[in-house]
């Protein structure tokens, strides 16, 4: 299932599921069930983002992920839309596209839940972290 994932993801131009990188503290941001419109609760967190570019050494990452409501395929999609929605809201903000680099990983790094989130609310994200 995996290797499948992971060719399609290939095949469709998306980066394949990477733990991520050790001292990174990311940036999350949550969607709505089969939206990849940015909430509004997150513009200022977005705004923040924006504004620590300078911190950037060499690139941001801005990676997308799904609950595992739908299909592989259709998660993979909907994570890839979710990445390049806040990659769109970046760029509005002044970010310069080549710091930008998104991925996509649809339904195949859930998270936990907390007690305020359930796994799959959590699972409908966004990660911005700097390199």
């Amino acid at each position: 299932m995996l290797t499948n994932l992971l060719l399609v993801g290939l095949i469709q131009g998306f980066s394949p599921p990477a733990p991520p990188p050790a001292g990174c503290d990311p940036f999350l941001i949550f969607f709505d069930v089969e939206s990849s419109r940015v909430p509004a609760r997150y513009h200022q967190m977005i705004d923040t983002i924006a504004s620590l570019k300078e911190q950037v050494r060499s690139h941001m990452t801005v990676d997308g992920f799904a609950d595992a409501t739908g299909s592989t395929a259709y998660n993979l999609e909907l994570s890839r839309s979710r990445a390049k929605s806040v990659e769109a809201a970046l760029i509005a903000r002044g970010v310069p596209k080549r710091l930008i680099v998104v991925g996509a990983h649809g339904e195949s790094r859930p998270m936990e839940g907390t007690r305020y989130m359930s796994a799959e609310a959590e699972s409908r994200r966004v990660s911005v972290c700097f390199y």
